[in-house]
């Protein structure tokens, strides 16, 4: 597409992990992070329940309602520090969402973002069809 420029982005995929990635202009991974998403964070400690009637900035006095408030907490915080380090150096890069767990997270996240649904199956699927 002439006239166009390739800009680089960054790609948060929040599922059963949360993966944060950088893109350079070029197209060229640049590196990234991993670590467990909201769901594994909480299966760690089965017997504790959770609320999703929680507020992040509030404390608790009920283990369930700690947990609720801590797990989200780590979660929505490791993602929003890691982008907003990246944006430091690169302040108008594209960030993008995909995912199964953005609706537990989205009103936490303090940054604009592009949202798409499916990223991974249509990238999966665009590579497919350039196979052969």
């Amino acid at each position: 597409m002439k006239g166009i420029r390739k800009k680089g982005f960054i790609l948060v995929d929040i599922g059963t992990a949360v993966t944060i990635d950088l893109v350079s202009n070029s197209g060229l991974h640049l590196g990234g992070v991993i670590f467990p998403g909201l769901s594994k964070i909480r299966e760690t400690f089965e017997n504790f329940k959770v609320s999703n009637e929680i507020k992040i900035n509030d404390i608790s006095q009920s283990t369930e309602g700690c947990w609720s408030i801590g797990t989200l907490y780590l979660i929505v915080n490791g993602i929003n520090q890691k982008v907003n380090d990246i944006k430091i150096s690169e302040p108008d890069i594209t960030i993008y969402l995909t995912g199964g767990g953005i609706s537990d997270l989205e009103k936490f996240l303090d940054f604009p973002y592009v949202y798409y649904k499916n990223l991974v199956l249509d990238g999966l699927e665009l590579f497919a069809n350039n196979m052969g």
